[in-house]
């Protein structure tokens, strides 16, 4: 489950590529974990501009990629051009 998140972080002043973190730990019904996760921000937007889409049809059932034909379009967060 996600927790939280940083700031966009940039530790190199070579590049304009900052990194986030989050925070992650297991369901209730899980075994107990956490992670913390670094993500650059170009991968962030890769992700939301190139990934599959997913949708989850019941509370209870699993995230499952979404049929093309329901994805909108432009993609959220994509400049229409």
């Amino acid at each position: 489950m996600f927790q939280s998140t940083s700031s966009f972080v940039n530790l190199d002043a070579t590049t304009s590529d900052p990194l986030v973190y989050g925070v992650f730990t297991t369901g209730e019904n899980a075994l107990p974990g956490s992670a913390v996760c670094a993500f650059r921000s170009s991968e962030v937007r890769r992700a939301f501009e190139e990934g599959p889409f997913k949708e989850q049809r019941g509370l209870n059932q699993n995230w499952l990629p979404a049929p093309r034909a329901t994805v909108p379009k432009p993609r959220p967060g994509e400049e229409d051009m």
